[in-house]
């Protein structure tokens, strides 16, 4: 079980890695700082995914384990409404939090490198649901015999997030003067896009071990409770 916690997390922290080495490489060094200045953003929200992450986890293996099947759905189906919440709401407060505050500066962005992080933000953000979903969802999947779709989503997050993000860079790195800075914000729009994309298929992949007929665990709007 901790083993497939950890797991989850660290393929955040390689898309995260895959994100700064693209935009150092094909993108400038401007936007590699960028991605450094967001960092402790992400850590942030890394740390609240981990905290729903953990609290599902243990939850539904103790119902599981109890036989108490209404238990575990009721915190299956609350576990997936929270995720989703809870990304609308951190999209909801960084965004504005970046786009009008000072937040990225005290984080230490100058002009140049602000005008790529404000881009990633707002494209990792947009992209919190899913991201946030995937992650606590990725251990239940284990849970009830899913572990070959888990190995399936973790493939095609890892290939999309790589795709993507060369595929931005490539398309947007070209160009001189002023364009170089309009095309690197396209560059770094798509870099995160493609990071979130990558946890949006990952998720879809995962939605078939509780589609499945033998899954225990299914998703009903009846079922979301916080008496759990």
């Amino acid at each position: 079980v901790v083993f497939i916690v950890i797991l989850s997390d660290l393929i955040g922290a390689i898309t995260s890695f895959t994100d700064g080495i693209c935009a150092s490489r094909l993108v400038n060094d401007a936007a590699s700082a960028a991605l450094a200045v967001v960092s402790p953003l992400v850590t942030f929200v890394k740390m609240v995914v981990c905290i729903i992450q953990i609290g599902t986890q243990i939850l539904t293996s103790k119902k599981l384990a109890q036989g108490d099947i209404d238990g575990a759905k009721k915190v299956f189906a609350t576990s997936i409404a929270i995720s989703v919440i809870s990304g609308l709401l951190l999209a909801l407060v960084i965004i504005p939090m970046c786009y009008q505050g000072n937040i990225l500066y005290i984080l230490g962005a100058d002009d140049k490198s602000y005008k790529y992080a404000i881009w990633y933000v707002i494209g990792i953000s947009l992209g919190l649901p899913f991201y946030i979903a995937y992650t606590v969802l990725f251990p239940i999947a284990n849970l009830v015999n899913g572990k070959k779709l888990s190995a399936i989503s973790i493939g095609a997050v890892l290939f999309i997030n790589v795709i993507g993000d060369i595929i931005s860079g490539v398309i947007f790195r070209y160009g001189s003067g002023p364009v170089v800075v309009e095309n690197g914000k396209w560059a770094i729009l798509g870099i995160a896009v493609s990071t979130m994309l990558s946890f949006l298929v990952g998720l879809i992949i995962l939605s078939f071990v509780f589609r499945n007929k033998k899954s225990c665990l299914k998703f009903s709007f009846k079922s979301i409770s916080l008496k759990t």
